[in-house]
């Protein structure tokens, strides 16, 4: 791996594992979060409407980097702008570094 491919690794890497709860495998893991296959979910393929057949979705588009379990008696508004975003933090560290700069965070609130 180049040095720079390393160097953008590395705050990816620190969001990966420093997480509250750790990424497991898919098959076996417990007590983590997993990113599935997208062999796992059925889609509308390019046949569906003649065929009436849903296909695998194959591979994502996107990787998840981390998962994070926040709880709160009230409202959680802007999770990404807070200071004590870890995942925000590493990112801005690395983009003042020069690093990173063509990254982008997508924050899913379920």
């Amino acid at each position: 791996m180049s040095r720079g491919k390393k160097v953008q690794a590395d705050w990816k890497e620190q969001v990966r594992k420093s997480g509250p709860l750790r990424e497991v495998s898919p098959d076996t893991g417990v007590n983590g979060w997993s990113s599935p296959s997208g062999d796992v979910f059925s889609v509308r393929g390019a046949e569906y409407f003649s065929m009436k057949q849903k296909v695998p979705a194959g591979e994502s588009l996107m990787k998840p980097l981390g998962m994070d379990w926040l709880r709160s008696s009230a409202k959680l508004d802007h999770v990404l702008a807070r200071r004590d975003n870890r995942t925000m933090a590493a990112l801005r560290r690395a983009q003042g570094e020069g690093r990173a700069l063509k990254a982008f965070v997508f924050a899913v609130n379920l």
